[in-house]
C-alpha cells in the first residue's frame, strides 16, 4: 500500500484518507524562527488568539504519542518552510538554534521557504546536515551539474503505510528571492516535479532498503575518523566495481524482502556480510533504496575498527565481482 504527500511551503495537500487506516499528520509553516508563545494579532488584531510556544508544542506532539497505539509510528510531523527568519532567536545562528528544536520535535521532513534563503542556499544545505530529518524539494537544482541541491522525495512507513513525501517549491523564486542567494541554483516548473516523481514513487518497487548513516546523522563520537574515512574507501570501491550505487556500504541497518533474500547466496560470517549483501544484490540486479538513519553512540566498544576487517571487507567485494558463487 501506498501514500503520497506533497509537501509545499505553505501548504499540505495529500490524498484522501483510504480504507487501510489513518495516518495523524501534523504540519506547521511560516514558523519565522519564533517558537515563543504569542498573541497571533495578525489573526485578529482585537481579540488576538494565543499561539503556543515551543515548548507547548513539543509537549502536545509527545502526549498525543502517547495516547495513540504505536506511537510515533503513525504520526506524520512536516515542515512547509520559512522556519528561522523573521525573529532574534532564528537568525541569529542562521537557523541552527530552530533546527535543534526541530530535531526535539522529530520531524520526518521540510521543504524550504522563500524567507529561508535569507543567508543564501549555502546555508541551508549545511542546516540540512545538521537536521535529523531530510529536507525535500524536487525542483531545485544546481547550475553546474544539473543535480538535485536536495532529495526530491523521501519515503517513511507510518503504520505500515509506505508514504512518499515529494517536496515543491514555488517556481518564481527568481522574482521573489534576492539574486546573491540564490546565485548557483535555478528552479524548475512544480507541476513537471509533482508528475515526474508521484509517477516514479507510485512506480518504485524497492527489494532491499538500507539504513546510510552518511546521508543521515552521525553523532559526535559515534563513529571514529578511521572507520569513517575506511567506510568511504569501501563503497567507493563496492560502487566502481558492481556499478550499483549505495552510499554507506558497511551499514548494518538493512531491510530484505523475501525475494531479495532468495536470491541470494551467502556464506559470510563476520563484518564482511554486509558487502557480500551487497555484491550479491547488484549481481541479482535487485533495487536497493536507501533512507538517512540516525547513528547514536554504542554502549560498550565497537568490534569494528582493525585494518584487517577492511582488508576482509575488500577481498569480498573484489571477490564477488569475478566469483558470483560465494567462496570463502
Amino acid at each position: 500500500m501506498r501514500f503520497l504527500i506533497f509537501l509545499f511551503p505553505f501548504a499540505l495537500l495529500q490524498s484522501n484518507q483510504l480504507d487501510f487506516g489513518k495516518i495523524n499528520v501534523i504540519t506547521t509553516n511560516d514558523i519565522h524562527g519564533m517558537i515563543g508563545e504569542q498573541e497571533a494579532a495578525f489573526m485578529n488584531p482585537n481579540f488576538p488568539p494565543t499561539i503556543i510556544g515551543g515548548s507547548a508544542y513539543y509537549k502536545y506532539v509527545r502526549d498525543l504519542e502517547n495516547q495513540l497505539p504505536g506511537r510515533d509510528k503513525i504520526i506524520l510531523t512536516l515542515d512547509g518552510g520559512n522556519f528561522f527568519q523573521g525573529h532574534p532567536l532564528g537568525i541569529v545562528d542562521s537557523g541552527k538554534t530552530m533546527i535543534n528544536w526541530m530535531n526535539k520535535i522529530k520531524y520526518d521532513a521540510m521543504v524550504p521557504g522563500n524567507t529561508d534563503f535569507i543567508y543564501g542556499y549555502k546555508n541551508l544545505v549545511s542546516l540540512s546536515k545538521l537536521a535529523h530529518f531530510p529536507f525535500v524539494a524536487s525542483n531545485i537544482f544546481y547550475n553546474n551539474n544539473d543535480k538535485h541541491v536536495f532529495d526530491p522525495y523521501t519515503i517513511t512507513t507510518i503504520n505500515g503505510v509506505k508514504v512518499g513525501i515529494i517536496g515543491v517549491v514555488p517556481s518564481d523564486m527568481n522574482d521573489i528571492v534576492l539574486k546573491k542567494n540564490i546565485e548557483g541554483i535555478y528552479f524548475t516548473s512544480e507541476i513537471d516535479a509533482v508528475n515526474k516523481y508521484s509517477k516514479e514513487l507510485k512506480e518504485k518497487n524497492v527489494d532491499i532498503v538500507i539504513g546510510s548513516r552518511m546521508k543521515g546523522w552521525i553523532e559526535s563520537g559515534a563513529m571514529s575518523r578511521r572507520n569513517w574515512i575506511g567506510n568511504h574507501m569501501l563503497t567507493w570501491l563496492a560502487v566502481f566495481l558492481h556499478g550499483t550505487y549505495v552510499s554507506d556500504l558497511c551499514t548494518g541497518f538493512w531491510v530484505l524482502s523475501r525475494n531479495s533474500i532468495e536470491k541470494m547466496e551467502l556464506n559470510s560470517i563476520g563484518f564482511e556480510i554486509e558487502a557480500e549483501m551487497y555484491a550479491a544484490a547488484a549481481h541479482n540486479g535487485l533495487v536497493i533504496s536507501e533512507v538517512p538513519i540516525h547513528y547514536d553512540k554504542r554502549i560498550g566498544q565497537s568490534k569494528l575498527g582493525s585494518i584487517a576487517d577492511g582488508f576482509r571487507i575488500a577481498m569480498k567485494v573484489i571477490r564477488r565481482r569475478f566469483v558470483r558463487k560465494p567462496i570463502s
